[in-house]
């Protein structure tokens, strides 16, 4: 047997079970489309949810940005107030 005979059986195969039903009374091509229809609903959740981590750590060092130059503001005025304090006539006193 040749492979396109092989991929020949195995297609009338795969069309002779979707043509049945089973045990309920569904079709197995209705049972197929609903199991494909789930693991595309899978696929794009697993999508979204990606893009949304993204997102989150995209916030998350943003926010650490921000703080940081909070944090380097304060820093430079108290350094500002020391020099100006060291400056001036009062320290000496």
């Amino acid at each position: 047997m040749d492979f396109f005979e092989f991929l020949k059986k195995a297609g009338n195969t795969v069309w002779d079970w979707l043509g049945n039903t089973d045990k309920a009374g569904t079709t197995n091509w209705l049972t197929a489309t609903g199991t494909g229809g789930a693991l595309y609903g899978a696929y794009n959740q697993q999508k979204q949810a990606k893009k949304a981590l993204k997102m989150q750590e995209d916030a998350y060092n943003f926010n650490k940005m921000l703080s940081q130059r909070e944090i380097d503001r304060q820093n430079r005025a108290e350094q500002n107030l020391y020099d100006a304090w060291n400056k001036s006539s009062y320290s000496r006193i």
